[in-house]
């Protein structure tokens, strides 16, 4: 059904609710006025559809504006594709590409061109988003979800792998040295560009592809993200952290990004913004520095006899002793400051005096990155394992942590120094913390200490990952969810101006839905989980009776969330446990219960034994998981598959938990 909003016209499944016109007209004024919104919408209301729908709508319309502006043969058309374009690997052929601009090649890709990125918390979620627009009118739009390498990866040598940093280090290994077939038929399959076409492709539908043609459906998936999409599907943190948005090398410019179930945005912007340094990672670092440096001795003595002599050879000797020089100052430094106290915070103008004396400014920590990234290439192009993997993670985090820390790197015209430091000291929390049981070697020592520590960066406000995608230069910010409110506290929180707010009831009315409070168990016994009465095994029989007593009433299928994995673990071990009557026993001949498991890969085909005890049997199922878990969000289980829904206990953080007690500090 066509729907005009707007000056835009929206192509529905069917004719819409009031309240879907009312959310659609919220994201194209935003759009038509480049503005960010705030939008609150009750789940079940059609809150994905809607965005779907008016967001492709209206990138369809600013298309059709540009080819209007354009005259035949007045302008060149931007996208002129070749496969050789479209071959990506870990490594940038400079003279390869150097090249294609001589001969006159234009660029496949279009630079800065309006895109959408379209983000979730969990990739369950993410796929649902993708379902609905392979069912809907813009189907035809070219959509793309991004996924890891332990998610999209069929190489058998490196799927076996247990660790994503030997899987990251395998894989890239291969493609630099030509040993995967599976990147050498994806880069063959481009010839022909058949999956280029107008296609909405998820994470199986990658792997589908990548099965039938044996060819890779991570670096397709990379290169569908660089070809002319229009919707791109990534988790939140794949946008927010700094580090993961470098390796992808996405670029944000003139792109519509869209928070959905941004009620954990919040957080997820505070923990992708925060780092961490610990004493052995350190020590790993300054080893590794150890084997390069004696690597490039062995080859300047015709010693060394590995094939990546070319790639060595491309360090500077010097360069490589400087960087280990300024890091084991580094690590000297933030020794003494932890062992000013066994755990605490700091004031954090102090990291601030660290880096000046150790002369970690903007020109040495981009020495530092340079260098450590030459260091990943020599690895990449070894024949024979040049240092572990733990080894090599520890370069990446080193980085990582001098890049949140060092907040100058960010500095563009028109920004001071002085106040991006002021900033970064308002916005950051120092605390440090000596492990218990963890020795390591300091590097400017010659001996073990029997404690290693770690340094803490805890970001305080979300708005240093929002003013991050700023600087970037985004289009505008869509933040969505069925739970936002209050919306100014929220805004305020951002620190960034939402002009576009909408706040839309429930469709669901009070006769479809009731909420109870269950305060006492069916014998009297009062339920009350609170810290003290972790051992009252009252508290344990009375939920077991209690639940019993419940499946017996619901027909069908039932959730239940606790709030800890420690919670559920406790309370399955005293229903089996229990003398007398075996409450684990008496539930299960009710209905059949399904447990959430901790491995990722056995929860999906357990989702599909769950609903299979709800079709199939009388009685239905439960199934028993953790707030916050996997099974917590981004699950479609309607009618018959959830009736009821137990919440026991809510996770609330550790009162005296230090990062919870410096963010009260903050607050106030």
């Amino acid at each position: 059904m066509d729907v005009e909003i707007n000056g835009i016209t929206v192509i529905f499944p069917f004719k819409p609710y009031d309240i879907q016109i009312d959310y659609m007209n919220a994201v194209i004024k935003a759009l038509n006025n480049r503005q960010n919104a705030l939008l609150e919408s009750p789940t079940g209301t059609g809150k994905t559809l809607s965005l779907l729908c008016s967001t492709l709508a209206w990138l369809e319309n600013q298309k059709f504006q540009e080819l209007d502006l354009q005259r035949i043969g007045e302008i060149v058309p931007k996208n002129l594709v070749s496969s050789e374009d479209l071959i990506i690997s870990d490594n940038n052929n400079k003279n390869s590409q150097k090249e294609k601009n001589k001969n006159g090649k234009k660029a496949w890709k279009q630079d800065n061109r309006l895109r959408i990125i379209y983000s979730s918390r969990t990739h369950s979620q993410l796929n649902q988003a993708s379902t609905e627009l392979k069912n809907c009118y813009y189907s035809f739009c070219p959509s793309v979800t991004i996924g890891s390498r332990d998610q999209l990866c069929i190489n058998p040598d490196v799927m076996n792998l247990e660790h994503i940093t030997a899987k990251n280090q395998t894989c890239r290994h291969k493609v630099k040295n030509n040993l995967c077939s599976y990147h050498h038929n994806y880069e063959r399959k481009l010839s022909d560009l058949s999956f280029c076409g107008s296609k909405v492709y998820d994470i199986e539908d990658l792997i589908a592809f990548g099965n039938e043609h044996k060819a890779c459906p991570y670096y397709m998936s990379k290169a569908l993200t660089d070809y002319n999409t229009s919707m791109t599907f990534m988790p939140y943190n794949y946008i927010l952290d700094p580090s993961i948005r470098k390796t992808l090398k996405l670029n944000l410019e003139n792109t519509i990004i869209i928070f959905d179930e941004g009620h954990n945005i919040e957080r997820v912007c505070e923990d992708s913004m925060s780092t961490e340094l610990k004493s052995e990672t350190l020590a790993l670092f300054l080893r590794s520095f150890d084997i390069v440096l004696q690597s490039l001795k062995d080859l300047k003595d015709g010693k060394y006899e590995d094939l990546n002599d070319k790639e060595l050879s491309e360090l500077d000797i010097h360069d490589v002793a400087k960087v280990k020089m300024i890091i084991c100052n580094l690590e000297e430094e933030l020794d003494h400051l932890v062992r000013k106290q066994k755990k605490g915070a700091h004031d954090t103008q102090e990291i601030f005096n660290i880096l000046h004396r150790v002369n970690l400014d903007h020109e040495h920590i981009e020495l530092v990155t340079n260098i450590c990234e030459k260091i990943n290439t020599v690895v990449m192009s070894a024949t024979t394992a040049f240092m572990s993997n733990q080894t090599i993670a520890a370069l990446s985090s080193v980085c990582s942590f001098l890049e949140i820390v060092q907040p100058f790197t960010l500095v563009k015209e028109g920004e001071s120094l002085s106040s991006k430091k002021k900033d970064f000291i308002k916005n950051y929390k120092l605390y440090t913390e000596i492990d218990q049981d963890n020795g390591y070697q300091k590097s400017w020592l010659n001996n073990t200490v029997p404690n290693g520590w770690t340094v803490y960066l805890w970001c305080m406000s979300p708005s240093v990952a929002i003013q991050s995608l700023k600087r970037a230069g985004i289009y505008n910010l869509i933040i969505t969810s069925g739970t936002l409110s209050p919306l100014e506290s929220f805004e305020l929180e951002m620190g960034v101006p939402f002009h576009v707010k909408l706040q839309n009831t429930h469709v669901i009315t009070n006769n479809q839905l009731s909420i109870q409070l269950i305060a006492k168990d069916p014998n009297g016994h009062e339920l009350r989980g609170s810290y003290d009465r972790r051992n009252d095994l009252k508290y344990y029989s009375g939920l077991g009776f209690t639940i019993l007593e419940m499946a017996k009433k619901i027909p069908k299928g039932m959730f239940i969330f606790f709030s800890s994995y420690t919670l559920i673990n406790r309370c399955i071990e005293e229903w089996k446990s229990r003398s007398g009557v075996n409450l684990w026993t008496s539930i299960s001949s009710v209905k059949k219960i399904f447990v959430e498991p901790k491995n990722k890969r056995e929860f999906n085909p357990m989702i599909e034994s769950f609903k299979y005890a709800c079709d199939e049997t009388p009685e239905g199922a439960i199934f028993m998981g953790v707030s916050r878990g996997k099974l917590s969000e981004g699950m479609d289980l309607g009618d018959n598959y959830c009736r009821a829904v137990m919440i026991i206990s809510l996770p609330y953080p550790a009162r005296f938990d230090p990062k919870v007690v410096l963010k009260e500090q903050y607050l106030n």
